[in-house]
């Protein structure tokens, strides 16, 4: 694909950070929905109860939430499911330190020692079936006509803030690349982005396509009609509004879309990975040519598929 290399992760740590906050900030809480009600069964005087065990272990989840959407900022599914297990082991933890405490046998070790060994296994299989489950409940079911408006300010002169902007028929650059316009006024467009086979764990580049239609243009402002083709068979539609204007030495331009593209799944992987934002951001660091920050454009892999990854190599992976 045409685009500068990515940031390394060093320095592409600091964005990850901020673009995933809301990823972060709930699966880091979502830990208090076990420690809580744990505190109040377990009464005053009891560690369980005690503030520092409650938010000081709220804290470190946090940060390995943090350290998690730095190392897979695809991995937001996995991210929800493994806090739902953490909200479970610490609903658990009091009854679990009853058991351990009351050994006195052979055979009480060995059962706690059970326990201990698949516990984390089955409160991952239980985090990650919960939200399965609500994913395939929302995945499908239309969220309805949704209204998008994204802004940024460009520092090239308007000519060439707009030819970057602006959606045209048979161009290229970046990610995106467009063919000639057919009888009835369209024109294909395609995007494409690195992400791993569901299957296979390998990388791959896939390719998607949708039809656009201009209808309207003038030197500062374009209206473009969007279809999509879904798995379904049904079409769905976006009208997208996009103005520049001069500003300062620069070019302020804004998009303002509305479009029923999303189901109830998407819109909240849309809403917690910030999708709007970064997808301004790639359009910035496109038009100045400058390296990707986008997570749109980073390999979308994420802790299960990197797992599956090094299985199917036999630990010899090359990311």
């Amino acid at each position: 694909m045409e685009y500068a290399a990515p940031r390394s992760a060093v320095s592409h740590a600091a964005y990850r950070l901020y673009r995933l906050r809301r990823q972060i900030a709930l699966t880091g809480v979502l830990p208090l929905l076990g420690a809580v009600p744990a505190a109040l069964l377990s009464g005053p005087g009891s560690f369980f109860a005690d503030p520092i065990w409650i938010f000081g272990t709220t804290g470190v989840w946090t940060l390995l939430m943090a350290a998690l959407a730095i190392r897979f900022p695809g991995g937001w599914i996995e991210a929800l499911g493994f806090s739902i297990a953490a909200a479970v082991a610490a609903f658990s933890a009091p009854l679990l330190a009853f058991l351990i405490g009351g050994l006195y046998d052979r055979d009480a070790i060995l059962a706690i020692g059970v326990i201990l060994l698949f516990l984390p296994l089955a409160l991952l299989f239980l985090g990650m079936g919960s939200v399965l489950a609500v994913v395939g409940v929302l995945a499908g079911r239309p969220a309805g006509e949704r209204r998008a408006r994204l802004s940024l300010y460009v520092p090239l002169p308007l000519d060439q803030a707009r030819d970057g902007l602006f959606v045209l028929p048979e161009t290229s650059g970046g990610n995106r690349r467009t063919g000639p316009v057919d009888g009835r006024g369209f024109f294909p467009v395609y995007f494409s982005f690195d992400t791993v086979d569901g299957c296979t764990g390998t990388p791959v580049t896939e390719e998607h396509r949708i039809e656009a239609k201009i209808l309207e243009m003038t030197e500062t402002e374009q209206t473009i009609l969007y279809a999509a083709t879904q798995e379904d068979g049904s079409t769905t539609t976006s009208v997208e509004v996009q103005r520049v204007m001069p500003k300062g030495g620069g070019t302020f331009w804004t998009s303002e879309e509305v479009h029923d593209h999303f189901d109830w799944c998407a819109l909240v992987g849309w809403w917690l990975t910030d999708a709007g934002g970064d997808a301004m951001t790639d359009r910035f660091d496109e038009l100045m040519r400058q390296p990707a920050r986008a997570l749109k454009r980073m390999r979308q892999d994420s802790p299960l598929t990197w797992l599956a990854t090094r299985i199917g190599a036999g630990g010899d992976t090359a990311y």
